[in-house]
């Protein structure tokens, strides 16, 4: 089954989706943002936000990143749009709901941790990551934290420390990151296809 604008989709140009508790499917177009309902009806959401590129769905809001790099938080339940005042002034580029929280990440190399209090978007912690725009943000099982730079990625530990890795032919243009069930992490990126990394069984005793 497939869904254009003729079915009532906002625009036929689609960047993002996000999927909430109840089985809802929120599309992000480059029009208006639109919810697919469990019996895939159309209903597109009353706010004004245009250009959704990246959405999470977290503690029954969903954020959005635009493409003007700001960031905004509805409501699920009454399409409310949530005063974002405390996250201007950056502009982000990626979304990743975690265990920290939900993190967003910036042209400039900085990593918010935010959360949802009082009808408010707010920081509770920032990380600043070496290089500059973060375009992927990723946590895996054992809660390390991987980003993805224009130049390079790596993780970040449970110790907060980051890692910076590098592999000659494939160091730029990470759009994506996943986990699968062996716990090998998947890297893709826009220009150099895509790469799995699986951790070696032999440890270094010295």
């Amino acid at each position: 089954t497939y869904f254009t604008s003729d079915d009532g989709l906002p625009s036929d140009s689609v960047r993002c989706f996000a999927e909430d508790e109840k089985g809802n499917v929120y599309v992000g177009t480059s029009d208006k943002i639109c919810r697919f309902n469990t019996d895939d009806t159309i209903q597109i959401l009353d706010v004004n936000i245009t250009f959704a590129k990246a959405m999470e769905v977290y503690q029954d809001m969903l954020i959005i990143v635009d493409n003007k790099g700001g960031i905004h938080a509805v409501n699920c339940s009454t399409q409310a749009e949530i005063d974002n005042s405390k996250t201007k002034d950056k502009f982000y580029y990626c979304l990743a709901s975690t265990s920290k929280g939900l993190i967003a990440g910036t042209e400039t190399g900085e990593l918010f941790i935010a959360d949802i209090s009082e009808h408010t978007v707010s920081v509770k912690e920032q990380i600043d990551i070496p290089g500059n725009q973060i375009s992927a943000v990723f946590e895996d099982s054992r809660k390390r934290l991987w980003v993805a730079l224009n130049s390079d990625f790596g993780y970040i530990d449970s110790n907060g420390t980051y890692h910076k890795m590098h592999y000659d032919g494939f160091d730029s243009s990470i759009v994506s990151f996943h986990e699968d069930y062996q716990g090998n992490i998947w890297v893709a990126s826009s220009h150099y296809g895509v790469m799995k990394l699986s951790e070696s069984t032999f440890v270094n005793l010295f």
